[in-house]
């Protein structure tokens, strides 16, 4: 999901730089939810998993892992 967020990021290098250790580090970026959704979903058909392991990973990405999915506006002067 990082390598499409905005701005782009590997996972990896995120949690090997520490700055995945940060609080709220995630709002540091973006992606849509709808394609988040549909990349959450491409990765739960290549693995047999029962239903209720993939809603546990459903939640798990959704509130925990994945980027933002409301971008910030800009504070008007």
């Amino acid at each position: 999901m990082y390598l499409e967020s905005d701005p782009p990021a590997d996972i990896f290098e995120l949690i090997d730089s520490g700055e995945a250790n940060q609080p709220n580090w995630f709002m540091n970026y973006y992606l849509n939810m709808d394609r988040q959704v549909e990349i959450l979903e491409e990765v739960l058909k290549e693995h047999k998993l029962s239903k209720r392991k993939k809603e546990a990973f459903r939640f798990a990405v959704m509130l925990g892992a994945g980027p933002s999915m409301h971008k910030e506006e800009p504070p008007i002067a």
